[in-house]
């Protein structure tokens, strides 16, 4: 038992340490995130995380799911598509 409190003890300060760290890129990256009502530090590290280089790919709270679950937009929409296409009478 003694061990495990000290595995927490260890891991809770790794984590201190680490949002220590990630706050000032976070800042420097994300300043007007963060200004947002409800935004900290893990909310807008995330965000900017998956934004990437391209933070026009989430224009909506859909668009983030979509980039956060891994779905590549281009081939959903192809697949979406080619369901319309197929739905519509000829």
């Amino acid at each position: 038992m003694r061990r495990l409190a000290r595995r927490h003890q260890q891991l809770t300060e790794e984590v201190r340490d680490t949002d220590r760290d990630l706050a000032p890129l976070v800042n420097a990256a994300g300043p007007r995130l963060l200004a947002l009502l409800g935004v900290g530090i893990d909310v807008a590290g995330q965000l900017l995380a998956s934004a990437g280089d391209n933070p026009d790919r989430l224009h909506s709270e859909a668009a983030f799911v979509m980039v956060d679950a891994g779905i590549d937009f281009d081939v959903l929409r192809a697949e979406i598509d080619a369901q319309l296409t197929a739905q519509s009478p000829s």
